[in-house]
């Protein structure tokens, strides 16, 4: 869709959330906020709209930046860009809360949290519960349905005991913040890559061939003629692949501050999925060099990269994968607890509906330096991870382990 009709949609979509809470503010007196309106800001095709709610008193209680399903900046609340846009503004405007929202997935901030890096400012989140995949679902009766009767009360409500004081917050531990926000940040290239992997599949009879011999490596158990089983498969392929290059990626910038490696962010000459993979390799290469360890983290299928190109190989991915990395380079791994930290590590590397009981993954990332190689095996019918070494760690032991290395 083009650009000037993203931006009419998400200007009349803003538009209709703000007259719902006009409504809905009439309707409960008992609620701080008296009213909401739009703000335009930029020229041109960077003309930008944002929502802004006041309090009665015609303070302004909260700002927010909205963006459409389906597109790139709606990928994810979390995209640093986003945030960071958002942030800037309410510093601007001098309004302590403020949010991101895609319509899937709202985020709150807090701005009085400066002490903090910016995704810990970060004080609840908001989930629709539906799966929106284009600007154009925002319109769908069940959408407009669950916006209107459920989400927008509810989180009204709920910021009404934060602005009154009732509530500090509904923040999740700081452990689940980041595998909530890397979750997010990954949902886009996760159903472009499913997508991709589906219609790639009913055109190319090679590429398909190559994908079910991939599949028989996973030793996974699916129906082709079904197309129910097939989607599902190709759903939880693109979860493991995803996940897969994610953890070679948080594990390079989890390294990078210790080893003063570069940064990490795909280059404009990276315009292919080889010539993205190329330079990911070259860094990973540079990581192993410089740590003298950690070989099979950042090449955990040797020098056999079918599943990584696949992964950047969708018409949007590199650009979606760029901002994957430029955002979880700005996780605060040097300020993040030692507990947390092993937490998300922990959590991270073994994505639910991805791996197959019994599959084996190297799991390196979570030993130090000194601790001998080891995996981590899931045992049916569980996703718990079992550590398979010779000393027997628990799961959380062993990922803890992890905070030496930053």
């Amino acid at each position: 869709m083009p650009l000037e009709s993203n931006r009419k949609n998400e200007v009349q979509f803003c538009s209709d959330v703000s007259k719902f809470l006009d409504r809905y503010f009439e309707l409960h007196p008992e609620l701080p906020f008296g009213s909401s309106n739009i703000e335009s800001y930029g020229k041109g095709s960077q003309k930008r709209q944002d929502l802004r709610v006041y309090d009665r008193k015609r303070k302004l209680a909260l700002c927010a930046e909205v963006k459409l399903p389906g597109i790139p900046s709606g990928r994810s609340p979390f995209d640093h860009t986003l945030v960071q846009d958002a942030s800037d503004k309410a510093d601007k405007e001098a309004c302590r809360y403020f949010f991101t929202w895609n319509v899937e997935h709202l985020a709150l901030f807090d701005r009085s949290l400066f002490d903090q890096p910016l995704y810990q400012r970060c004080i609840g989140q908001w989930k629709l519960g539906l799966t929106l995949d284009r600007p154009s679902d925002v319109t769908r009766v069940d959408v407009t349905n669950k916006i209107y009767g459920e989400f927008l009360p509810k989180f009204i409500g709920d910021f009404t005991e934060i602005y009154q004081g009732v509530r500090r917050d509904f923040a999740i531990p700081l452990s689940d913040l980041y595998i909530t926000i890397l979750e997010s940040l990954l949902a886009g290239p996760v159903r472009e890559l499913r997508d991709f992997l589906i219609e790639k599949s009913d055109k190319d009879k090679t590429f398909e061939n190559q994908f079910r011999r991939w599949l028989g490596q996973q030793q996974w158990n699916y129906d082709r003629t079904d197309p129910r089983s097939w989607n599902e498969t190709s759903d939880r392929a693109a979860r493991s692949m995803v996940y897969v290059l994610s953890n070679r990626i948080l594990f390079y910038q989890a390294v990078r501050g210790r080893y003063e490696l570069p940064k990490l962010d795909l280059p404009p000459a990276a315009k292919t999925p080889q010539r993205a993979l190329d330079h990911l390799r070259s860094r990973f290469n540079e990581a192993v060099f410089n740590t003298g360890d950690y070989e099979p983290v950042f090449f955990p299928d040797g020098d056999e990269e079918w599943a990584a190109r696949v992964a950047l190989s969708s018409d949007s991915a590199i650009e979606s994968w760029g901002k994957v990395i430029r955002s979880v380079e700005k996780f605060s791994f040097n300020e993040i607890p030692s507990d947390v930290l092993g937490g998300i590590f922990q959590k991270s590397s073994v994505p639910k509906n991805a791996i197959s009981s019994g599959s084996t993954i190297p799991m390196r990332m979570l030993w130090t330096l000194s601790t001998p190689f080891a995996f981590v095996k899931l045992r049916p019918p569980c996703s718990t991870p079992h550590v398979a070494a010779a000393d027997s760690w628990s799961a959380p032991t062993i990922a803890r382990a992890i905070l030496i290395l930053v």
